[in-house]
């Protein structure tokens, strides 16, 4: 028996809220999941995009990512990955920073077939990148290739993809993956998802790390970590694996009078300075107070204190709608038929969207990367 393990939107190098100790907790949590990954005897690793946060991430970052693929490597487990948009060049000609370990750490396996025996069983890995919406159309034309190659060879199937469960505008998306495979290991969704697929199992495991203030919920539920994978019958055995060193973060829907007990109270049992999150009750309150009672919070061991007015048009009722089931609605695409309807351009429209996905996945924090990233030079 071989058992796959399966990670996602790792996201190393980015520093959430500006703090450079929620940087290090993601090179932390990266580093405990490469241990449990060899406590397990895993033989094969998928990453199924954004290993890092930008395509020009920092030196710690490289430097944590060559450190614990060099010990999967030592251990002989080989390690397969595709590109998520984070880790896209953002210019013709540009290198993704996969190229630094590409061969000889890592297995690039954009549109390629990748054929490996392990435990008396062969196993047909590919994949490709995340690619713009106008590109969509392409990669329908190389995924039906590659189901066409996959299906002629005898073996257990991955495709590994960095694809939303649902598109827009036509984009390429999880319906569009190839028939025939057994697992499709995917990215994107920063919730864990197991969902049928024709025969397969399509299987998000989420961000490694709390990444915004929606997964929150997700996380005290369910955990975060990533899956482990066993393809040895004729049904794919999927085993959640939760990482132990995630700082705790919390909401606290509180008045002013009541934040710093309540909090304290919470902060106590924690093993690391927490971030907190307080949605403020209160009808009116001056900012002199809200500056106290954060400062407070702060001095009895919180790392981070983030407030909001409970109730909130923009920061409650659309973070709600960020994280609906897109099953039932799809946002993205009422996103894209209103641009449509308001005369938007194709491209204003493509921003609205992306502008979308950026606050789904990393909040406030996020966008200002974003906005860092296209503002013009």
């Amino acid at each position: 028996m071989t058992l796959i393990a399966h990670l996602a939107d790792l996201h190393l190098g980015y520093r959430q809220y500006g703090l450079i100790e929620r940087e290090d907790d993601l090179y932390e949590v990266f580093e405990e999941a490469v241990n449990k990954i060899i406590e397990e005897h895993a033989r094969i690793v998928v990453i199924s995009g954004d290993l890092f946060n930008s395509p020009r991430p920092p030196i710690r970052a490289l430097y944590h990512v060559k450190k614990n693929l060099e010990k999967l490597r030592s251990r002989g487990i080989d390690v397969f990955c595709i590109l998520g948009d984070h880790d896209l060049p953002r210019r013709a000609g540009e290198y993704s920073p996969i190229m630094l370990f590409k061969d000889e750490l890592l297995y690039h396996v954009n549109g390629k077939i990748v054929e490996r025996e392990s435990g008396g069983a062969t196993f047909i890995i590919t994949g490709l990148d995340k690619a713009p919406i106008t590109a969509s159309d392409r990669l329908r034309e190389i995924a039906e290739n590659l189901s066409k190659e996959i299906q002629a060879k005898p073996g257990k199937r991955i495709f590994i993809a960095h694809v939303p469960i649902h598109g827009i505008s036509g984009e390429f998306c999880l319906d569009d993956l190839p028939a025939g495979c057994d697992y499709y290991a995917l990215g994107h969704e920063h919730i864990r998802k197991l969902i049928r697929k024709d025969s397969g199992l399509a299987a998000y495991p989420g961000s490694i790390d709390i990444l915004a203030r929606d997964e929150i919920k997700e996380w005290k539920a369910e955990g975060k970590g990533f899956y482990l994978v066993d393809l040895s019958g004729s049904e794919p055995v999927v085993h959640r694996i939760n990482l132990n060193s995630i700082r705790p973060q919390e909401i606290f829907t509180v008045t002013l009078e009541e934040a710093v007990e309540k909090v304290s109270a919470w902060m106590a049992d924690q093993q690391k300075p927490p971030v907190i999150h307080l949605l403020i009750k209160d009808r009116e309150f001056e900012p002199r107070i809200v500056y106290d009672v954060v400062e407070k919070l702060r001095s009895q061991g919180a790392l981070e204190v983030k407030y909001y007015k409970a109730g909130s048009e923009i920061s409650e009722s659309f973070t709600s709608i960020a994280r609906l089931d897109v099953s039932r609605f799809n946002i993205r695409d009422l996103i894209a038929r209103t641009a449509q309807d308001s005369g938007l351009s194709e491209e204003e429209a493509k921003l609205a969207i992306q502008i979308y996905d950026e606050f789904r996945k990393g909040g406030a924090d996020a966008l200002t990367e974003l906005i860092s990233r296209i503002r013009p030079r």
